[in-house]
């Protein structure tokens, strides 16, 4: 649901889309979130050691997108970790399947004031029949 709307004073559209309400407050704890909140595009939540993060499957992905999901479509998620920092309070991006992989990095955290946010976002880019890359890209 894509709208355009002029900038005020500059004359230029701006390009705005309905955004759901972020997944928030998701529980210390590895992170599994259901496809529909993976594929909203906003996970936060806080992470007190080493955790995970596990991606729906390929073909839930797939699914999850519907009948007009072509080559190349792609969508993005963002991560946020909120709360206390510690240095070992990392999250890791794991596949919940074969049919997801990654290009870079796929360890955020931990949280240290001022150096390292706690935040990244990945675009996770159809490529062929229930396959997905995610490609970290901030």
């Amino acid at each position: 649901h894509l709208r355009s709307k002029a900038a005020a004073g500059a004359g230029d559209n701006l390009v705005f889309t309905q955004q759901s309400a972020a997944t928030t407050a998701i529980a210390d704890g590895n992170w599994a979130p259901t496809v529909a909140q993976f594929i909203n595009g906003i996970l936060s939540g806080d992470v007190t050691t080493g955790r995970t993060l596990t991606t729906p499957t390929g073909a839930q992905l797939s699914t999850a997108c519907g009948i007009g999901l072509a080559v190349g479509d792609a969508f993005n998620v963002y991560v946020s970790l909120i709360g206390s920092a510690g240095a070992d309070d990392i999250l890791t991006m794991t596949a919940g399947d074969g049919n997801v992989t990654f290009i870079g990095t796929v360890t955020l955290g931990p949280i240290v004031a001022g150096t390292a946010p706690g935040a990244a976002t990945w675009r996770f880019r159809n490529t062929g029949a229930n396959t997905w890359v995610g490609y970290r890209i901030a």
